[in-house]
């Protein structure tokens, strides 16, 4: 995973957010990198969780931060990504691309 400045910048705003227990939202233009932010997002989540679980804190700047919904941390929950059926493929690729194969169980579903 090897974002762009800004891209990393609003993966950091988005854990900080989660942590807080806050809504996350990605609202930009096209081609900004949305979707990879968003696969950023859940590869560092895991990524903290286990360090937390190993360590009792999390890594780096968020080291004194807790999970405000847990008071500790981050809650064991599946992550559910919805997208039009259109970009299906563009999601099924981009996670593909951003995470190591067999790290993360991915069960894409298109409905009708």
């Amino acid at each position: 995973l090897a974002p762009r400045w800004h891209q990393l910048v609003g993966i950091l705003r988005l854990i900080d957010r989660v942590l807080d227990g806050r809504p996350v939202m990605l609202m930009d233009g096209v081609g900004v990198g949305k979707t990879m932010q968003a696969v950023g997002l859940v590869a560092c989540l895991a990524h903290y969780k286990e360090h937390y679980r190993k360590h009792g804190k999390f890594p780096g700047k968020f080291a004194q931060r807790f999970c405000k919904k847990t008071g500790g941390n981050i809650p064991d929950l599946p992550t559910v990504i919805m997208s039009p059926p259109n970009l299906h493929h563009q999601w099924m690729s981009e996670i593909q691309r951003y995470l190591r194969r067999a790290t993360f169980d991915v069960l894409p579903y298109t409905g009708k």
